[in-house]
């Protein structure tokens, strides 16, 4: 493969990846900020994602097809789950905007309620909430939180869609 060839591959993955992941990463925040200000859990924001990635794959594949390249089931997948960090990095950011900044009480309040539910031994839920607090104090925890959530939530789907966007010849 020519040398300016692969330049040009590289520069379009990332290029597309960061548009992906900008993308799905508001659709992330917007799901944050619709299930709050509903005062309920939503999955809106994860499942459009999903399909943001989707599209932004196929979009992908048809670009590197146009230059003369293929996207090979490993490309697929490295695109999806490359996007979906990209996504998480806004996610997390999100979250801890909303946990620290925008109404912390309502967020410890469902901490609370959901501890409250589950049957743990006390030394685990105190330092179930000693991370929680250090979650509500620390940015880069919580976007490096958000980018293992989602690279983590993303995998399966991932495995999927880099099937269904890889070039067909």
């Amino acid at each position: 493969m020519d040398k300016e060839l692969r330049r040009e591959k590289k520069l379009l993955f990332w290029n597309s990846t960061a548009k992906a992941g900008l993308i799905a990463g508001g659709a992330l925040a917007f799901g944050v900020i619709l299930s709050y200000m509903a005062n309920s859990s939503t999955s809106v924001g994860t499942a459009a994602s999903i399909v943001i990635c989707y599209v932004m794959g196929k979009l992908y594949t048809q670009k590197i097809e146009r230059i003369g390249g293929r996207i090979t089931y490993w490309n697929g997948f490295k695109f999806i789950v490359t996007a979906i960090a990209f996504a998480g990095v806004i996610h997390g950011a999100t979250l801890f905007v909303m946990y620290s900044k925008i109404d912390p009480s309502y967020y410890r309040e469902q901490y609370s309620t959901a501890m409250s539910i589950m049957d743990m031994p006390s030394d685990l839920k105190s330092a179930m909430e000693e991370s929680y607090e250090l979650y509500l104090t620390n940015p880069i925890l919580a976007i490096v939180s958000g980018i293992t959530t989602n690279v983590l939530i993303g995998l399966i789907p991932s495995f999927i869609l880099a099937y269904i966007i890889k070039s067909k010849k």
